[in-house]
């Protein structure tokens, strides 16, 4: 018989930085066939389901937390089209291997370059078939009670953005683990304390002036110096 067990979140601190968190159900004892009847039945609603081996855990997303996806996703989407680089966005499509009894669902993902060229077309998500995300974006509205990093290094994503309280870039190393790096692995150009001052500038500023302003930046500053390269990392 599956267990439970909830996971009741602190209250909100008051720095910009704070991820509003929200409660997570952890079940205990889940066959992989139960969890993929639970994805069925949620659908398309808000709400992530992470499954580690029989533990399944279900959690569901606040408006700050959206904020810092769409943010951070925002600058992996314009650096990307200003730059010429292939990019395919998966949103928070649900990644699942059957044969490591794994599944997760992030807030966003990207294929880039010769991933992001296999990807196109694609309705449906095989990791079987298709290659895992290049790019990961994970805001930690909560204290997950699984590992998530070690679901996605198991996969194979190769870059984690995640920002809990403060932006890491994660590096997936030959040791099959991850390690923070102060620059990005896709757009080596950038670095974590340049992403987190655009996403402090947002909000001080409407979104769409702000999309504006860093487009701006991006063609003034940046693909003047940067020129796109036909290989790239995985």
């Amino acid at each position: 018989m599956a267990t439970a067990s909830t996971h009741h979140s602190p209250e909100p601190l008051a720095q910009p930085s704070t991820i509003f968190e929200a409660p997570s159900i952890v079940l205990h004892g889940v066959p992989w066939s139960d969890y993929e009847a639970i994805l069925r039945v949620i659908g398309d609603r808000p709400v992530f389901v992470n499954y580690d081996r029989g533990s399944m855990e279900v959690l569901v997303p606040s408006h700050h937390h959206e904020g810092y996806k769409v943010g951070l996703g925002f600058l992996v989407e314009c650096l990307s089209e200003e730059l010429g680089i292939p990019m395919e966005a998966g949103g928070s499509t649900t990644h699942r291997r059957v044969d490591l009894e794994k599944g997760v669902e992030p807030d966003a993902c990207y294929w880039l370059r010769a991933k992001a060229v296999a990807m196109v077309g694609r309705d449906e998500l095989d990791l079987t078939r298709d290659p895992a995300p290049s790019l990961v974006i994970e805001v930690n509205y909560t204290s997950s009670s699984l590992d998530r990093m070690a679901i996605y290094a198991a996969m194979g994503v190769n870059e984690v953005w995640r920002w809990h309280k403060e932006l890491e870039f994660l590096h997936r190393g030959e040791d099959g683990k991850y390690h923070p790096s102060g620059m990005s692995r896709h757009f080596a150009f950038l670095s974590v304390a340049e992403a987190v001052r655009w996403i402090g500038l947002a909000r001080t500023m409407s979104r769409s002036d702000w999309m504006r302003t860093f487009r701006r930046h991006v063609r003034e500053a940046v693909v003047p110096h940067h020129q796109e390269v036909a290989e790239g990392p995985p």
